[in-house]
């Protein structure tokens, strides 16, 4: 990689992509050549798997959804304090929120029982 251009990615993503594409040489190769022949084709590929994930990650957070309501139904505010976090998240909504959901609760039993949420909404 270019040293005068930094790249954008974590560090230790990117060692992480590196591994990977040493261990999986033909994956990498098959990746390469697609880009070169047909780059348009390589990135409904990989535009394709994104969605595959995203979907996935969709359908489980509408599994989880149920339980993560009943758990901020139990305290009163924490909705209005998750939907305040989340104004600014557009992709992914429901999976932002029980994420939210998890790390607010996570919070709030960690402290003293009753405790109001820590984060007010911005």
């Amino acid at each position: 990689m270019d040293e005068s251009n930094p790249s954008p990615v974590d560090p230790e993503i990117e060692a992480a992509v590196l591994r990977f594409m040493r261990a999986n040489p033909r994956q990498t190769q098959y990746y390469w050549w697609m880009l070169r022949h047909n780059p348009e084709r390589a990135l409904q590929e990989i535009m394709c798997r994104r969605m595959s994930r995203m979907e996935e990650l969709e359908k489980l957070a509408d599994q989880l959804m149920p339980l993560i309501r009943e758990w901020v139904d139990q305290t009163p505010g924490l909705h209005t304090c998750i939907e305040g976090t989340l104004k600014s998240k557009i992709l992914f909504p429901s999976v932002a929120y029980i994420e939210e959901a998890v790390r607010m609760k996570a919070r709030m039993d960690l402290g003293s029982p009753g405790q109001a949420p820590s984060r007010t909404p911005t």
